[in-house]
């Protein structure tokens, strides 16, 4: 199959490219093995993406699978702190169903023209104009531009020796705990964190009624947490705010899933006929809220890019303003992890409070 350009990866980043650069009459291809029944944390957009998919032309977030965020209510270095949307720019952020969306997003591509290989890359070989890359059910796919779309792994990214930077490491170790019956399902459309010693946690109702309770701390940490998972239940008890709106009747012992929630970019997001976005590109730390937004902001950068005649000088604009980005964002988030660091003065908080400039 020859294609003028291949997007490994799907999620909010690869459709969203694969949607805009279909629209322009390009041949385009998702490389993505689909698994629609796994969890995927990281629900929370700001209100800034329903006016990002108003200017591309993608449905808004008005299915009832979604939910607004009415506000955030936090208990943060020992701080008690109430938001509500009406005082925040742009009004409510969502809680995605992310199946849904997901799906919204790759039924717009493929309706617009874009192709979907149901398979995993297994191997990427870059001749002399041309990409060939080999997928593990046998198919082979050659395209003249290749896009890396699969998150921190950087599938594509890793093959063509770019180097991706990384902060200190930070663990999310999370359950989805049952909710109400349907009746009292609208009883909380708020977004909850808090700090503790040992990291921080984040806990929200999704649209389907259950809470999503996460815990942000280190490796070791986590290590605990899984050689007994009664230790995480007990230290979720143990919040100030968190556990005051929780359900009553959450297990004893939960199921327990583990994501990697560092904040790390590639130091160079594009090459000879190659580029990254969304995650692969850059990926935050979950207390930015801003993954999804970042992932389909991206694509459409970088689909603009590919959509100039002077390449060159785009990519380099498309360097720069993913260097920008980061910039604003990692300064943002030294400021709440040291206001953390100066009330619990805990190792975790030490190394958190890394010096942006040294990586």
């Amino acid at each position: 199959m020859q294609l003028d350009i291949a997007i490994i990866g799907g999620g909010p980043a690869g459709w969203t490219c694969a949607l805009q650069l279909a629209r322009t009459g390009l041949h385009i291809g998702v490389i993505d093995s689909l698994d629609w029944h796994r969890h995927k944390v990281g629900e929370s957009v700001p209100s800034a993406l329903q006016r990002l998919l108003c200017n591309i032309s993608i449905p808004l977030l008005e299915s009832p699978a979604h939910m607004p965020i009415l506000g955030t209510e936090s208990y943060w270095a020992g701080e008690h702190l109430i938001e509500d949307c009406m005082v925040q720019a742009g009004g409510a952020g969502w809680r995605l169903d992310r199946v849904v969306f997901e799906k919204m997003l790759m039924a717009q591509a493929l309706e617009a023209g874009a192709i979907h290989f149901d398979a995993l890359l297994h191997r990427a070989h870059r001749g002399s104009d041309i990409w060939q890359l080999s997928l593990d059910n046998g198919e082979q796919v050659f395209a003249d531009f290749a896009i890396d779309c699969s998150g921190r792994t950087n599938i594509l990214a890793r093959r063509v020796g770019a180097k991706r930077v990384k902060a200190p490491p930070l663990v999310a170790i999370w359950s989805l705990l049952p909710g109400e019956p349907q009746a009292q399902r609208a009883s909380s459309s708020h977004t909850y964190i808090e700090s503790q010693d040992s990291g921080w946690w984040y806990a929200a109702k999704l649209p389907d009624g259950r809470w999503l309770a996460i815990f942000h701390t280190s490796a070791v940490r986590v290590r605990d947490f899984r050689m007994a998972p009664e230790l995480w239940q007990r230290q979720l008890a143990s919040t100030q705010l968190i556990s005051q709106h929780l359900p009553e009747k959450a297990p004893q012992c939960a199921e327990l899933s583990v994501s990697d929630a560092r904040t790390s970019y590639l130091e160079v997001p594009s090459g000879e006929s190659w580029a990254a976005c969304g995650d692969a590109a850059i990926s935050f730390d979950p207390i930015s809220s801003q993954g999804i937004y970042n992932a389909v902001a991206t694509a459409n950068m970088l689909s603009k890019v590919l959509c100039e005649g002077s390449r060159g000088e785009a990519f380099e604009r498309y360097q720069h303003n993913l260097a920008e980005i980061r910039r604003v964002y990692i300064g943002r988030r030294q400021a709440f992890y040291l206001s953390a660091f100066r009330v619990h003065r805990s190792q975790f908080w030490l190394t958190q409070n890394f010096d942006p400039t040294t990586y």
